[in-house]
């Protein structure tokens, strides 16, 4: 402490003001500006959220160009969209093989928390799923009421992985397998199938 003040570091503090960081976030990495603008929305608002003053849901859904902002990030943000590339073609594939196996029928779609209904656009099947917590995304839709309703033991809107699959199996499915790989993309959203026999018969 010197004369009244703490200093934490000899390192000068950024006078960089919050608004031209963000400004130059933006350009820099122009392929997660819709997550950065969405961030932004809340987070500059995020002391009224947190004391009831004002709800985060309406800051997103309530203005028209932060809802068009969730709609870019749902269909186009990169790490959403490979997912949803990933299931269609999956779902593609399955289709075939049903064809080529005589197996003709119809293929029944259930979609459930459909958001912005963005994958709808390129398929009708599928389960892609958050499986590594991303702490901005808590302060993007953490402040929405569907996020924290669950009643299935976890703590968190992110379910891991061996708990998903006890569900699924719980549910009747008899296999089930999802996407995966090395990069650290590959272990934060899954695309997730479900089959009514073993994968093996």
């Amino acid at each position: 402490m010197n004369k009244g003040q703490f200093i934490r570091t000899y390192k000068p503090i950024d006078p960089t003001p919050a608004s031209t960081i963000y400004e130059e976030m933006i350009l820099q990495f122009l392929l997660h500006a819709s997550v950065h603008r969405i961030v932004h929305a809340v987070g500059k608002e995020l002391a009224e959220c947190l004391t009831g003053v004002k709800d985060g849901l309406q800051i997103i859904f309530g203005n028209k160009e932060n809802k068009n902002t969730l709609d870019d990030l749902y269909e186009n943000w990169p790490l959403v969209c490979s997912s949803t590339i990933a299931l269609s073609e999956f779902i593609k594939k399955a289709i075939v093989s049903a064809a080529d196996k005589n197996k003709p029928g119809l293929f029944y779609i259930l979609k459930i928390i459909a958001s912005t209904g963005d994958t709808t656009k390129y398929m009708r099947l599928g389960l892609v799923k958050i499986m590594q917590n991303m702490f901005w995304l808590d302060i993007a839709v953490g402040l929405f009421e569907g996020w924290w309703l669950f009643e299935d033991g976890c703590d968190h809107a992110v379910t891991l992985e061996w708990l998903c699959k006890e569900h699924l199996l719980c549910a009747g499915f008899k296999a089930i397998d999802w996407t995966d790989g090395l990069e650290l993309e590959m272990r934060t959203i899954w695309v997730i199938a479900g089959f009514p026999t073993n994968l093996s018969a």
